[in-house]
């Protein structure tokens, strides 16, 4: 037998019947100080009109002028990865120590496997993430500018860490230095004496890939080296992408000494490929990550990366929004945390 439809009206239900959109709806009802008085007065007399429950006493925090709780709607490709763990573990302690709360929603596969309908996908789960919110955050998601367009109609401060894909005019980005990171990562490797020097990338449209790549060439070319194309490859941010692009560059006719991985699930993969061809690390293959997450640490040998300090990017992240929600001003300008080199076993000088 189907189920019957609850007549209980929801925010929608309010939101339909005053013109209003659900995100004010519900800073009206929660007596948002961003949201005119006028605006409260006219959501709460619908509510009651609709029998919509409303509190039958007001937060005494708020009666003394106190800043309501605000809600900080969370959106990422995927949380099954060390990388997003770190990022969310940054989020969870903040918003805390901030009083907020953190609506958190994930698409479920990685950006890179969403395929040509990434970005509408990524547009209807943000709005269904944001309902009630004051601010959205995007993680590792494809952005667009029909998503600016949502958050601008709805009264949404929003913004991206690591964006999939190139971000649009009017968004706001938030990420480790990556460029940086790519130039430390090739001056690193040659200092150490390697010239022939293997890059096992992620997705070529992803605004991190493309900017570790740009500081790594640049790096290349000041030193006088030219970057052998046929040792660069592309696949997602996974350790299998290691295992079978590893093999790959081990198995050509003239393999590198070093390899730049970029991301620490594509470094441990590349170390598993290089076992299975009897190569030992460092002493007949060189590899260098990118992250710094747990992974690095328990590979064996630890991985050398480039760190970008990910707890913290989390949390600037969400103090990022709370100032601007708090101060009532726009975001600003895009944020960048500084990278670093950490050197442990997996690189040396190249074999003589």
């Amino acid at each position: 037998m189907p189920r019957t439809r609850s007549s209980r009206p929801t925010q929608a239900t309010i939101a339909a019947a005053t013109g209003f959109s659900v995100p004010t709806v519900s800073k009206a009802l929660r007596a948002d100080s961003s949201i005119s008085r006028k605006t409260q007065d006219i959501v709460l007399a619908a509510a009651a009109d609709l029998g919509y429950p409303l509190p039958s006493t007001q937060d005494p925090a708020a009666e003394e002028g106190a800043s309501p709780f605000k809600r900080i709607a969370v959106l990422f490709d995927t949380v099954n990865n060390a990388y997003a763990t770190e990022i969310l573990g940054g989020m969870l302690r903040t918003v805390d120590e901030l009083g907020a709360t953190l609506q958190v929603r994930h698409i479920g596969v990685s950006a890179d496997q969403m395929g040509p309908d990434a970005t509408l996908l990524t547009r209807e789960l943000a709005a269904r993430t944001a309902d009630g919110a004051d601010a959205l955050i995007l993680v590792t998601t494809p952005v667009s500018a029909d998503i600016v367009t949502f958050a601008h109609e709805h009264d949404l401060l929003l913004l991206s860490i690591d964006p999939a894909t190139p971000p649009p005019p009017g968004m706001v980005t938030l990420s480790a230095t990556n460029w940086r990171g790519g130039v430390q990562a090739a001056e690193h490797l040659i200092s150490l004496g390697h010239r022939r020097i293997g890059i096992v990338a992620g997705p070529d449209s992803s605004t991190p890939t493309i900017e570790r790549l740009a500081g790594f060439r640049f790096a290349c070319s000041r030193a006088g080296i030219e970057v052998d194309e046929s040792l660069l490859t592309h696949g997602p941010y996974l350790y299998s992408t290691g295992v079978v692009h590893g093999s790959f560059l081990l198995e050509s006719e003239n393999p590198p000494t070093a390899v730049f991985a970029l991301n620490d699930a594509i470094a441990g993969g590349i170390l598993e490929a290089a076992r299975r061809h009897g190569i030992r690390v460092p002493e007949g293959l060189s590899v260098i990550g990118f992250d710094d997450t747990s992974i690095a640490s328990l590979c064996s040998p630890q991985v050398t990366v480039i760190r970008q300090p990910l707890q913290e990017i989390g949390a600037e992240a969400i103090r990022t929004v709370m100032n601007a929600l708090n101060e009532g001003r726009s975001l600003g300008s895009p944020v960048e945390l500084q990278t670093t080199l950490v050197v442990r076993g997996s690189t040396a000088a190249p074999a003589r």
